[in-house]
């Protein structure tokens, strides 16, 4: 490869440098903005292999290109070189022998689900890809492992030439580098025999080609010791980085509990709003409903989950969908995330189907639920005695009303908000679990069952945590808002099935009928080189990401072809395994 500026390389190394973000990565991993790398990454004392591998993303923001099902993306020149310890690089793979194989996978990796891709080697050597459709990526990667010997690399170099051959194509790339126990060690769950090295910033594709670079060496030990081919001049083959795009945080679900049903005056509703982030709130935010109320805040300040109530009164406006219409911020109140930025409200207007407010108490005109003795009059909810025209006393009929007699128990109401969920390890989502009490008073709770080790909930109320495979909450806790964190360590990708019932143990038991949640919990990571997992710069253990399925489980074997540790039927040939075989991610 042409000699290039170190100083490129240092800024493709540098977190908050890339130039765009990759659409459907989840922002809550670690990789979304790019460099995810701690300097001075070195392998375990006893490996002996490596590979650099890359990917492309549609960017996000950008608008529709309407040849994308023509446009592609050339790779070329891709080579991956380790740092000695004596202060030499050495050259481990090559395009040129080593040619690029991969795939298209879905972007955030979930379930290692993949299409195979088209792929060309054209005369002048480089591959030529088709560019990333909707929901996928590209993935790449030589075709066979890089070897050294044990003990004797402190850092690892992957660069590579990219362009793509359509200009109203928006697409954004990356490289990165895995460590590897030897040539042909298979992926083993917790990432024992690959841990990740890391990952550069993202740069936006030309049509013209652009040097990319990975590294694991911190910028200090680059200048005394620079790759193969790199100078400390400037260069102008790399377009100015920019700082992405800050996140805005926004509502992205309203729920109410009950969900449905018809509440009078003296009914609480519970409302809770969703954010993408923790959000802080200052004073006191209240929302407008369409039934001429306001609810107002009660709880949820540092969390994604902020929580709101309402009590049904006479004055009230009798309406067949509650609606929220509006979040009012009045009087110095605010919602803002840690870094001040003023969240998005306009995601809370949400209506409620099947949710009723009528404010007019009904009465039974038959009276009472009667238990006196039949035949004795109007009193006690039963019917004057019938006489019959033979001569006999007939049986009156028991009335049903709210005097006079016992309730029948009433099956409290369970609400679920979305029944499916994701949460990352270190992470905490709204449960969206609401239930309506049938009668003041009345004792009623809600079981969660099947809740994993790695997961517990938390109310609102008094921030009590739960944990267990069973756990029981009253519905004053349920309805201050739950929030469920993920404390997942494994890498694997667990799915969850929680089952929630409403008990009203007030009187005779009566209990809903069960609701189920299912909860993704994506793998969780862990930092440091040696312990086989990967690292994450920002601390968090987030990222999702399946480098250890696609780049990181390729076995290379003795033909230099991609020997995949999780696929049914390995392959010699690097351009037709994606079509001869099936991508699993292991569980943990």
């Amino acid at each position: 490869m042409a000699t290039s500026s170190l100083t490129d390389v240092i800024n493709q190394n540098t977190p908050g440098n890339s130039q765009g973000l990759p659409v459907g990565v989840p922002q809550s991993y670690s990789w979304y903005t790019g460099s995810d790398t701690v300097d001075g990454n070195k392998p375990p004392s006893n490996f002996t292999s490596v590979t650099g591998w890359g990917q492309v993303y549609p960017e996000v923001g950008a608008p529709a290109d309407p040849n994308a099902s023509s446009a592609t993306v050339q790779i070329a020149n891709f080579e991956t070189f380790v740092h000695l310890t004596n202060g030499t690089w050495v050259q481990v793979q090559n395009q040129s022998t080593d040619p690029i194989a991969g795939g298209h996978f879905i972007a955030d990796f979930s379930g290692s689900s993949n299409v195979p891709w088209n792929e060309t080697t054209l005369s002048d050597g480089s591959a030529s890809v088709d560019a990333p459709q909707s929901g996928y990526n590209d993935h790449f990667w030589p075709g066979a492992r890089g070897t050294y010997t044990a003990g004797t690399v402190d850092g690892v170099f992957v660069e590579a030439q990219m362009k793509t051959n359509d200009p109203n194509a928006s697409l954004v790339a990356n490289l990165g580098a895995d460590w590897w126990a030897n040539a042909t060690a298979p992926y083993v769950d917790g990432f024992a025999n690959n841990p990740g090295a890391g990952m550069s910033d993202w740069v936006k594709l030309t049509t013209s080609y652009q040097n990319l670079y990975f590294t694991s060496l911190s910028a200090q030990a680059l200048a005394a010791d620079p790759p193969p081919g790199m100078t400390a001049s400037s260069s102008t083959t790399t377009p100015p980085v920019t700082t992405p795009p800050a996140t805005t945080p926004a509502v992205t679900q309203a729920a109410a509990s009950p969900g449905t049903g018809v509440e009078q005056v003296g009914d609480k509703i519970t409302l809770t709003l969703g954010f993408n982030e923790a959000v802080t709130v200052a004073g006191k935010p209240t929302l407008t409903l369409n039934d001429g109320s306001v609810a107002t805040y009660v709880s949820g300040s540092g969390t994604n989950a902020l929580v709101f109530s309402t009590t049904v009164a006479a004055t009230n406006t009798a309406t067949s969908a509650l609606a929220i219409t509006a979040v009012n911020l009045a009087s110095g109140a605010s919602i803002k995330d840690a870094s001040g930025v003023a969240a998005s409200l306009s995601g809370a207007a949400k209506t409620f189907s099947g949710l009723q407010i009528s404010p007019t108490s009904v009465t039974d005109p038959t009276g009472g639920t009667g238990t006196g003795t039949v035949g004795t009059g109007a009193s006690g909810g039963v019917t004057p005695p019938v006489t019959d025209p033979t001569g006999s006393t007939g049986t009156g009929t028991v009335g049903t009303g709210a005097s006079g007699g016992v309730t029948p128990p009433k099956v409290p109401v369970l609400s679920v908000a979305d029944h499916s969920l994701s949460v990352s390890p270190g992470h905490s989502v709204s449960l969206g679990i609401g239930v309506t009490v049938p009668n003041q008073g009345d004792a009623v709770t809600v079981k969660v069952t099947g809740l994993p080790k790695y997961e517990t909930i938390t109310d609102n109320l008094d921030h009590k945590t739960f944990s267990g495979s069973s756990v029981s909450l009253t519905a004053a806790e349920v309805n201050s808002g739950l929030t469920l964190t993920s404390n997942y360590r494994g890498h694997g990708d667990p799915t969850a099935t929680l089952s929630v019932t409403a008990t009203d143990s007030t009187g005779k038991a009566v209990t809903s009928a069960a609701q189920t949640i299912t909860v993704k919990d994506p793998p969780a990571t862990a930092g440091g080189s040696g312990s086989g997992s990967w690292p994450s710069s920002g601390g968090n253990h987030d990222h999702n990401h399946s480098f250890a399925l696609l780049s990181q489980s390729m076995a290379g074997g003795s033909q230099g072809r991609a020997d995949l540790g999780q696929i049914a039927t390995a392959a010699s040939n690097a351009s037709s395994w994606l079509n001869e075989s099936l991508l699993t991610r292991p569980q943990h």
